[in-house]
């Protein structure tokens, strides 16, 4: 029975994330350097760090870990806004 209603939740929220347009908390492209060549990520608003992708990336590079790289630039403005935050607070 336990099990019936985790997986209920799972398949509820599961469905909530893929119904959701992202489009409202989407920044515009930002190309990073790597040495692997250019990677276009495409980041979201700094609470929705878990979206970042790759959009485009050299062939040098695969898509988990030129995702990797984008989600880590997502990860760093997030920890530079909470930084920016706290210090305005004093």
């Amino acid at each position: 029975m336990i099990g019936m209603v985790k997986a209920a939740v799972i398949l509820g929220a599961g469905t909530l994330l893929l119904g959701c347009d992202r489009s409202g908390y989407e920044t515009a492209p930002v190309v990073l350097k790597h040495t692997a060549g250019k990677i276009t990520c495409q980041l979201y608003t700094v609470d929705r760090v878990m979206w970042d992708h790759a959009i485009n990336f050299p062939d040098a590079i695969s898509k988990a870990d030129a995702d990797a790289v984008c989600f880590a630039e997502g990860e760093r403005r997030l920890a530079e806004y909470k930084a920016a935050k706290k210090a305005a607070k004093g």
